[in-house]
C-alpha cells in the first residue's frame, strides 16, 4: 500500500535495487544507459551531478524514482531525469508525493527552473507537468525508439518512433540573460520565450562572417542519436571536432541533435550553417549565460513519426504545429538539394 512506502535520499546502496525498478518498466529498453550501469549512478551521487528522491517498499525495493542532474555545480538550472513508478504503484498519485519531495530539494540547491522531458507514449506526465505550471518550449520528434517498452501501458507496437515533449517549470525568478535570436527560427523560439515570461534581451544579428564554434559529440547508441554540444556546451570525455561537417560525417543514427548556447555571438552563424544541413527547431532549453540552449534536431529520411502526436496543452499543440512546420520545410529543403 502506498502508506507503507519510504519516500527518501536514493542511496548508494538502493542502486541495484532501482536497476531492478527500471528494469521492472521497461525491460533493457530505457535510453538512458547510465540507469543500468551500477558504477554510473554510484558515480554521479557521490560527485553530486544526480539528485534523487526514491519511493522504497518495506522489503527494500524502490519502486519509483524521480531525479534531477546539473551540468555542473551551482547552474541555477537542472533537468529531470528517470521519472519511474514501476506498473503496480501507477495511478496513485506516487510521481506527484516523489515531485513534492524534489522540490524541497531544487529549493536547497537553489534551482531556479526545471527542464523536464515526457514521453508522447502516454499522457500521465504530461498532465502532471502542466499541472504544476510547466510551460512547453518544444517537441523532439523522434526522440524515442520504437523498441522502447512500457510495461504496463502498452502501447500499440510498430516501427515507428515517439516524440518527446520539452517543457520548463520555472521555481523561481530565472536570472536576466542576452540571447542572440537566429534569424532562421525566431519566430517558433520568439514565440516560446513569450511563453515562459523569462527576462531576455534579443539580438538580432546576421549570420554572415560569423564561423561556426567547435564542440563535442555524444553518442546514445539505445536511443539512436547522436548530439552535437557547440562552444560552451561540449563536454570533457566526448570526442571533439572542429567543423560542423566533421562532426555529421558518417552520421547514420536516425536522430541527430545540434545544441547551440544562445548567449554566443556565433549563434545566428552556427544556426544558419545547421539551418543548410537539414536541421530544424527542437527546443528552446533555458539557463544560464553559458548554458541556455538552442537545441535543432534532424531526422534521418528512413525514420517514421508515431502519429497523431498528442501534447496536452493547448500552448504546446501551438508549438507541435510550427515544429511540424519546420520538418516539412527541411525534407523539402534536403530533397532538392542537388549533389555537387
Amino acid at each position: 500500500m502506498d502508506g507503507e512506502l519510504e519516500i527518501r535520499e536514493l542511496r548508494a546502496s538502493d542502486v541495484e535495487a532501482l536497476i531492478a525498478c527500471v528494469r521492472r518498466c521497461y525491460g533493457e529498453s530505457y535510453a538512458d544507459p547510465s540507469f543500468y550501469d551500477a558504477a554510473a549512478l554510484r558515480a554521479q551521487l557521490a560527485s553530486g551531478r544526480l539528485v534523487s528522491r526514491v519511493a522504497v517498499a518495506p522489503d527494500g525495493r524502490v519502486v519509483g524514482h524521480l531525479g534531477t542532474r546539473r551540468a555542473r555545480p551551482g547552474e541555477p538550472v537542472a533537468e529531470t531525469v528517470g521519472g519511474i513508478v514501476e506498473p503496480e504503484q501507477r495511478g496513485r498519485g506516487l510521481l506527484r508525493r516523489i515531485g513534492g519531495e524534489m522540490n524541497r530539494v531544487y529549493s536547497e540547491l537553489r534551482i531556479a527552473g526545471v527542464r523536464l522531458f515526457a514521453t508522447t507514449a502516454h499522457s500521465r506526465t504530461q498532465n502532471l507537468i502542466a499541472a504544476a505550471g510547466g510551460v512547453v518550449t518544444g517537441v523532439l520528434l523522434a526522440h524515442i525508439p520504437a523498441e522502447t517498452e512500457y510495461h504496463g501501458i502498452e502501447p500499440a507496437r510498430g516501427a515507428s518512433r515517439f516524440a518527446c515533449v520539452v517543457c520548463y517549470q520555472a521555481l523561481t525568478t530565472a536570472p536576466s540573460l542576452r540571447v542572440h535570436l537566429p534569424d532562421e527560427v525566431a519566430e517558433i523560439a520568439g514565440s516560446v520565450y513569450a511563453d515562459l515570461a523569462l527576462a531576455r534581451e534579443f539580438v538580432r544579428a546576421p549570420a554572415g562572417g560569423i564561423a561556426p564554434v567547435a564542440g563535442s559529440i555524444a553518442r546514445n547508441p539505445q536511443r539512436g542519436s547522436r548530439t552535437l554540444r557547440l562552444g560552451a556546451l561540449a563536454e570533457d570525455g566526448e570526442p571533439r571536432f572542429a567543423s560542423l561537417d566533421e562532426a555529421l560525417r558518417d552520421a547514420d543514427e536516425a536522430v541527430v541533435y545540434a545544441d547551440v548556447p544562445l548567449a554566443s555571438r556565433a549563434a545566428p552563424g552556427v544556426v544558419a550553417a545547421l539551418h543548410e544541413r537539414g536541421f530544424f527547431f527542437g527546443a528552446l532549453l533555458p539557463g544560464s549565460t553559458r548554458s541556455e540552449t538552442l537545441r535543432l534536431q534532424r531526422l534521418s529520411p528512413s525514420v517514421e513519426l508515431r502519429e497523431p502526436i498528442a501534447v496536452a496543452a493547448p500552448q504546446g499543440q501551438r508549438v507541435l504545429a510550427q515544429v511540424l512546420g519546420g520538418w516539412r520545410a527541411a525534407k523539402t529543403s534536403r530533397a532538392t538539394v542537388r549533389p555537387g
